[in-house]
């Protein structure tokens, strides 16, 4: 339940920002191109500007969901985990943001932009960890699978959550306990004198995480810069396409 809650609240965040940014740019572009040729606008401010006020609103907005978010889907009550999911959160919706930003500069209309749209966040999607793990991507999907940035996201907010501590207790003889049936999976001497009793097991978190989705549970920190910097080339990348369109258009 929380692993589903986790990749709603990913793909939310992410499909959010890209749409609603993708389809706007083309519209915005018009008037950026027109004022740039009258001498009025530069490239750069326009870009900067319109990325930091789309992103200080978003923020905002991200913050308001994250609070009853984190509450409602049962996460580990903890204020450095929180932290660590918002800020995830925060970079998944600059990211979103900016690719959003690249769809919308190369379109030509909102039209063109939303057909552009699925083909290029519905494979990001496909391959974020969740719905395939990385042995049952074929060999030629694969540059997708370290692409999506979605997966980074993904892949802190489940380590974040369940790289330590165990599950309940779980009685084997009464409970559905679909984890315990794996090798490996339970730690049944963190029950002290209870471990010696028949059916009861406990579960370790951090199974989720490397059996199950077969992530790595030392993603963060290393996921945050990966994002950091798939921000910073998505930026750049927005940045000199528009640039060029500007000075192809008029000199």
């Amino acid at each position: 339940m929380r692993l589903s809650a986790l990749f709603m609240a990913v793909i939310y965040n992410g499909m959010m920002c890209v749409s609603q940014t993708s389809i706007l740019v083309p519209l915005e572009k018009r008037v950026l191109l027109r004022e740039y040729q009258n001498g009025y606008y530069a490239v750069f401010p326009f870009f900067a500007s319109a990325i930091l006020v789309r992103f200080t609103f978003q923020a905002l907005a991200t913050t308001c969901w994250a609070i009853p978010f984190y509450f409602m889907a049962g996460l580990d009550p903890s204020l450095v985990r929180f932290a660590t999911l918002l800020c995830a959160v925060y970079l998944l919706a600059l990211i979103g943001l900016v690719y959003g930003f690249t769809i919308g500069t190369v379109a030509k209309s909102p039209q063109k932009a939303q057909q552009l749209l699925i083909p290029c966040i519905m494979p990001l999607i496909i391959f974020c960890g969740f719905l395939l793990q990385y042995d049952g991507v074929q060999i030629y999907f694969r540059p997708i699978w370290f692409a999506s940035f979605f997966r980074y996201a993904f892949t802190i907010l489940v380590v974040n959550e369940f790289k330590r501590g165990n599950f309940d207790n779980c009685d084997l003889t009464k409970d559905f306990c679909p984890l315990a049936a794996y090798e490996g999976s339970r730690d049944d001497s963190s029950l002290g004198g209870l471990g010696g009793i028949v059916g009861t097991s406990v579960v370790k978190r951090k199974f989720v995480i490397t059996e199950i989705l077969d992530f790595d549970q030392d993603a963060i920190p290393k996921y945050f810069y990966i994002l950091i910097i798939y921000a910073a080339c998505l930026a750049t990348t927005a940045y000199y396409i528009l640039r060029h369109q500007a000075r192809r258009r008029y000199g």
